[in-house]
């Protein structure tokens, strides 16, 4: 998960983690790329009533991801909501050294992923939430119809939903990205390959810098 560059995770439970990110702030970067990394990153505004999916294997980097995307509709005083089908997901420390509010975080665990749609469903059609987090295992799905009502929610509610996936979901998604992770020794980079975008168009990338924890390294 994301860690704060300020900050050094020491916990012995962490040690044993998959490397977190880190966020390159700006003055590490010369002026051109910051300025590139800065158009590119997904914010809250660019995902404001739209459907956006994270695709990549397992823990390839996408609940860190996602953590800063909660973190930023949170700083923004929108109430979110985190949706699973695994007992696989985010590790809480991690999350709340993002600055993510964890009291603040409701998670719904569903094995069943009809069930998991249907809470999302619910959720946003509530009014209630500016974001929901969506995290499907493995090769499930959202059936066409059920992805098309989704859409048309997320644009009435002006929420955005975050499918975290392994294989990507129908043509209806306003937003695709697969994630991957390149090790550096230490330090490495989480990318994000942007394949769908029906604002800017497609191809484009943006990046993240990680750090493995004490005794990963």
């Amino acid at each position: 998960m994301l860690q704060p560059l300020s900050q050094e995770t020491t916990a012995p439970d962490l040690r044993q983690r998959a490397p977190t990110l880190r966020i390159v702030k700006a003055a590490d970067l010369d002026s051109e790329a910051a300025a590139a990394t800065a158009e590119a990153q997904w914010t809250r505004e660019e995902l404001i009533g739209r459907i956006a999916e994270l695709c990549g294997n397992d823990h390839a980097g996408h609940l860190s991801l996602a953590g800063s995307l909660v973190h930023q509709f949170q700083a923004a005083g929108e109430p979110v909501a985190w949706v699973t089908t695994t007992t696989d997901t985010f590790f809480p420390p991690d999350l709340a050294g993002t600055g993510v509010d964890l009291t603040s975080l409701p998670v719904a665990r569903l094995g069943d992923p009809v069930a998991a749609t249907t809470v999302t469903d619910r959720l946003i059609r509530s009014g209630s939430f500016g974001l929901v987090v969506l995290e499907l295992i493995g090769d499930h799905q959202i059936p066409a119809g059920i992805l098309g009502r989704l859409v048309r929610l997320a644009r009435q509610q002006e929420a955005c939903l975050v499918c975290l996936t392994k294989r990507p979901l129908g043509s209806m998604v306003s937003l695709r990205g697969t994630i991957h992770r390149q090790q550096e020794g230490s330090d490495g980079i989480c990318g994000v390959v942007v394949h769908k975008d029906r604002r800017r168009g497609p191809g484009y990338r943006f990046s993240y810098r990680y750090r493995a924890p004490h005794g990963v390294c």
